[in-house]
């Protein structure tokens, strides 16, 4: 039966969940922040699709993770001030990302369990623990037959004042909240996916509607494959952090797969706000491979895409954003 948008509506009301901190080795609900916390002025976003289907799940995850601590933060301790979106999480490998010293040491996770999700696989946000989460919701996606779903988290980062005011926070700073959604839209070029993938952003992006959100992102694997989806982007109200001419392929840039072209198909989206600024946007791990057993005939890539990786700064405009 073909699924669409009117039909799913009122499947796609948002689900109140939480954060998870590792306390005493066991993962607990994380406690709301109590706007005393230090802030941090700077955020690490990188988002990478872990490819479900593969083989040697647990290694290539545990391959991730490592190359984001030595590789992209040089083993810095503890991290800086970031959130990693993953998706295509198998449910059998989630409990290596739980037991991953380094994440239980430095990380805030959403979720600890499987049982939200609508396949076998899923979405997983890292927030570091000095970055203060208020609220996360989930969020099937309309028109999927996929199972499709969006994960939000609301963090807080600061910008700098000049002077502390009566809104400031420690040091000074004033506390801005990112909307932050961890995303996996169709995939597919048919015409029902394309519009689709559509009316996901579209839905997505009506999330920014939430009470004292200053900046709202969405990232993750968002399947955009054709011309077309840019419009789709735009239309949703969308900026791609991607400023370059020539966009890089994220996925297939080994060899095509199911006839579809290689392309940047993980992206970092975000509405244009005042004061808002990011990083130009960077590939991650192309060609990493991970560590395998013993008589494995060719090598392993920790995944069929590449991570994407961006820093946002909140600049002081001595306004609210």
């Amino acid at each position: 039966m073909r699924v669409t948008f009117e039909d799913q509506v009122v499947n796609s009301l948002p689900k109140l969940t939480t954060a998870f901190r590792c306390v005493n080795n066991i993962w607990t609900r994380a406690e709301s922040p109590s706007g005393r916390e230090f802030l941090p002025k700077k955020l690490t976003i990188i988002t990478w699709n872990m490819n479900a289907k593969a083989p040697f799940k647990n290694q290539r995850l545990l391959g991730v993770l490592r190359h984001i601590k030595e590789k992209k933060f040089l083993d810095a301790n503890p991290p800086p001030a970031s959130c990693i979106l993953l998706q295509e999480v198998h449910a059998a490998a989630l409990p290596t990302i739980l037991a991953c010293p380094w994440v239980r040491e430095n990380y805030l996770i959403t979720p600890i369990s499987s049982h939200g999700w609508k396949s076998s696989f899923g979405l997983v946000t890292l927030v570091s623990k000095d970055v203060p989460v208020s609220t996360v919701f989930t969020m099937k996606l309309p028109m999927t037959s996929l199972g499709r779903q969006a994960l939000f988290t609301d963090l807080h980062i600061s910008v700098s004042t000049p002077k502390e005011s009566s809104s400031s926070g420690p040091n000074g700073r004033i506390a801005r909240t990112i909307r932050i959604a961890n995303a996996h839209l169709e995939s597919g070029t048919s015409d029902i996916d394309l519009r689709s993938r559509e009316k996901q952003l579209y839905k997505i992006g009506q999330m920014l509607n939430g009470i004292n959100i200053d900046v709202f992102i969405c990232a993750g694997s968002l399947c955009s494959i054709t011309e077309i989806d840019k419009i789709s982007i735009a239309r949703a109200g969308f900026t791609d952090v991607w400023r370059r001419r020539r966009d890089p392929e994220t996925w297939g840039h080994r060899s095509g797969k199911h006839g579809l072209p290689a392309g940047r198909l993980d992206k970092i989206l975000y509405f244009p706000t005042p004061g808002v600024k990011f990083s130009s946007e960077a590939c991650v791990g192309v060609t990493l491979k991970c560590e395998v057993p013993t008589g494995t005939s060719s090598p392993v890539f920790v995944s069929d895409h590449t991570g994407v990786s961006t820093d946002l700064i909140i600049l002081d405009t001595h306004r609210t954003v």
